[in-house]
């Protein structure tokens, strides 16, 4: 999840509803794709990207979850 729309590609419109570790619903508003640019230690840079990405302008902050990326088939990120 995201709160910024400008880092999505590929963006459609879609509702409903999230929650994070508060308590407090948050609306979704779209979702997308985010390509990644990961830094490397030889300097050169590697881009990925998440698909379906969902927009949600009240979040402080992107956030990720663990289980959705290995369910997405992300398993490098647990």
């Amino acid at each position: 999840m995201t709160p910024y729309a400008g880092h999505l590609v590929n963006y459609s419109v879609c509702g409903g509803f999230v929650k994070s570790s508060s308590p407090k619903t948050m609306e979704i508003v779209g979702k997308g794709d985010l390509v990644i640019d990961c830094g490397l230690r030889d300097g050169s840079v590697s881009s990925f990207c998440v698909r379906g990405v969902l927009l949600v302008p009240d979040l402080a902050r992107p956030l990720i979850s663990w289980r959705k990326s290995w369910e997405k088939g992300y398993p490098e990120f647990g």
